[in-house]
């Protein structure tokens, strides 16, 4: 991967000082280009918390934000192959992200109906897929899309759609 030009805004919203050992060493294992830690508030919401830390990025001149969790495991070229995304065109480009309460399944909407896409069923694991909406535990995103949108660029959703 060619990492020239590449300026990643490292984007983990933590209420905590620190994660667990297993997050902390896969994140150490990534391929990466140089990153800008954004740093979060401690207060406030997921959404406020990711908002100022966008916000930041782009003061900053970033050219990706990589939105990630504290409580996931990544594969060490997680951000190579999402990269290669972004080159072929894609704006934005999720990992498969699993709720974080029961029934634990894997968050990726239909890019159409409002309805969850089904792993074996609807894609197989590896496979690219168009999605209306996914997690952002694992979300590389190009500075341009924040650009083109307007603030808030996230919220909390409180019912399921």
């Amino acid at each position: 991967m060619n990492w020239n030009g590449k300026k990643l805004a490292w984007a983990n919203p933590l209420d905590w000082s620190h994660i667990n050992a297993t997050t902390h060493a896969s994140m150490m294992a990534m391929e990466k280009p140089d990153i800008d830690y954004m740093e979060t508030n401690q207060s406030g919401d997921i959404a406020e918390k990711r908002e100022g830390q966008c916000e930041q990025a782009m003061k900053d001149n970033c050219t990706e934000v990589f939105l990630c969790d504290g409580d996931m495991v990544y594969y060490p070229t997680v951000l190579v192959d999402m990269y290669e995304e972004l080159e072929k065109g894609a704006d934005m480009v999720g990992a498969v992200c699993y709720r974080g309460n029961p029934p634990y399944d894997p968050l990726i909407w239909h890019p159409t109906e409002e309805k969850l896409l089904k792993p074996f069923v609807d894609y197989q694991f590896g496979d690219v897929v168009d999605s209306g909406a996914t997690g952002a535990a694992c979300l590389l995103v190009k500075r341009k899309v924040f650009e083109g949108l307007e603030q808030p660029w996230f919220r909390i959703q409180k019912e399921e759609k």
